[in-house]
């Protein structure tokens, strides 16, 4: 269509206020260059700024983002310059919108804000640090659902670093510190309630985790098999069975993992559980019973697929150089001494002791101290090792090679055993393991080995349906995984 027929439908479409009309026939028009066609631009750039400015005063930006946008592609050049104007001004208006809206702690709103922007690639650092903060004060917020406070607050002080004028960001880190004090003090709850086996206290206690974080994993699965136990209990009439602290061992590793106890509704498992004490660990502290123990407590659990692990379960295991015929519990092939270091099982924590030149964390060690989660060990001739306990329901902890030294036998890392070993898919285990379908439990009692899955596998070529003794070159093997258990001889 011509620009003369254009322009009569463009000019009823403008007199009676249809702007966005009037700019379409203006776009479709082959030829209004004419001077009735540059002043009808104008008209219609002047009609879209105005407009634009209306709606600004009340708050529509979004309106004046398209009106803007249409003048700068209809505009005469002689009128560039006063759309371009009306733009930064428009600019400035959202970012100081998109910050109220931010210091009002209305995260979401700012970055739709700020996406005003972006649809119009219009770079600005302001639009950028804006972003951060959202993507910090999201993910700080994915954290602490699954209850990891500590990580969270990280993300909370990354996005006050950003932007330090924030009033809400302080709260939230202030909530934050309570929670992961909070959670600390529920996980040490559950783990005793769970070893108890008193299931309705589980059952409370996981509430409560999940009231602060209702994605925490170990929390959601516990309070599924707690309750499954009490239906069973009640079902059967019967009282469960209370085991006293000490000398239950593996009861919350089966909540860890989903899986069901066996053995009757009669809480007969519970007793079981309860029939291991610690009078066969309590003179370890003295050479001739560590090494009378040394071949029960210590063997390499070779996981296909993943690595080789060595396991020491002794209450007291020493570090050292890795030398024939020695009783060190960790041999290190490394300069260091016989004898370099002294880790001690008290209360669920391990205690570090110096024999020789020990640092944590880059302090030199002078007493015992204990080790905290994530901290650095480092032993003379530059062997450092990563101290992890992060399965929160395990008292078991893992030694990392951050330098490339390695045990004699070899091994890819150390597990400190306390009783039970959880592997499978979760990153919390003590061995990852992304490809099993299930966690799998190797725990001990009366001085055996057992390992224990919600699937069926076999030991040994043995068929299992549940749980089964494992003796040192048992090979295990399931639909997904297998593993072998090799002796160590000192």
């Amino acid at each position: 269509m011509v620009w003369g027929k254009r322009q009569k439908l463009a000019s009823r479409a403008l007199i009676e206020g249809d702007l966005d009309t009037a700019a379409e026939h203006l776009q479709r028009a082959r030829d209004y260059h004419s001077f009735q066609g540059r002043r009808f631009v104008r008209q219609l750039t002047e009609a879209l700024i105005e407009r634009a400015e209306n709606a600004t005063s009340v708050g529509n930006l979004a309106l004046a983002w398209k009106d803007l946008t249409i003048a700068n592609k209809v505009a005469l050049s002689k009128d560039g310059d006063l759309v371009s104007k009306h733009l930064n001004q428009l600019v400035e208006l959202t970012v100081e919108a998109a910050d109220s809206l931010l210091a009002n702690g209305k995260v979401t709103h700012a970055v739709q804000m700020i996406d005003q922007l972006g649809k119009r690639q219009i770079m600005d650092w302001r639009a950028d640090r804006i972003r951060s903060i959202a993507r910090s004060l999201h993910q700080a917020e994915e954290l602490a659902a699954v209850g990891k406070f500590t990580d969270s607050l990280g993300q909370l002080r990354e996005a006050k670093n950003i932007q330090p004028d924030l009033p809400f960001i302080e709260a939230k880190i202030s909530a934050a510190q309570l929670r992961e004090i909070q959670m600390k003090e529920l996980t040490a709850e559950l783990q005793s309630t769970a070893l108890k086996c008193h299931w309705s206290e589980v059952n409370d206690c996981c509430q409560k985790i999940l009231a602060i974080a209702p994605k925490h994993q170990i929390a959601l699965d516990a309070q599924r098999h707690c309750l499954t136990q009490i239906k069973r209990k009640t079902s059967s009439g019967l009282r469960a069975t209370h085991v006293p602290e000490r000398d239950s061992n593996n009861s919350f590793f089966q909540i860890g993992s989903g899986t069901s106890r066996t053995g009757g509704t009669d809480g007969s498992t519970c007793n079981r559980m309860g029939d291991r004490t610690n009078s066969g660990v309590s003179d370890l502290g003295d050479s001739a019973g560590v090494a009378a123990t040394q071949k029960n407590n210590t063997f390499i659990l070779w996981v296909d697929g993943v690595g080789g692990y060595l396991v020491c379960a002794d209450r007291v295991n020493t570090i050292g150089q890795a030398v024939s015929r020695t009783s060190i519990s960790i041999p290190i092939i490394g300069d260091l001494r016989r004898r370099h270091a002294r880790l001690e099982t008290v209360g669920g924590q391990h205690l570090l002791q110096a024999l020789g030149q020990v640092n944590v964390d880059g302090e030199p060690l002078i007493a015992p101290v204990e080790l905290k989660h994530q901290q650095v060990i480092g032993l003379e001739g530059g062997v450092e090792l990563k101290y992890t306990q992060a399965h929160p329901l395990s008292k078991t902890a893992r030694l990392d090679f951050v330098s490339r030294h390695r045990t004699q036998p070899w091994s890819d890392a150390v597990l400190l055993a306390s009783q039970s070993i959880v592997l499978g898919p979760n990153r919390d285990n003590h061995v990852f393991c992304p490809t099993w379908a299930a966690d799998l439990i190797i725990f001990q009692r009366k001085e055996k080995w057992f390992c224990r899955t919600r699937e069926p596998f076999e030991i040994d070529g043995v068929p299992i349906e549940k749980e089964g003794e494992i003796q040192f070159d048992s090979r295990i093997s399931g639909k997904d995984f297998s593993l072998t258990l090799e002796s160590v001889v000192f």
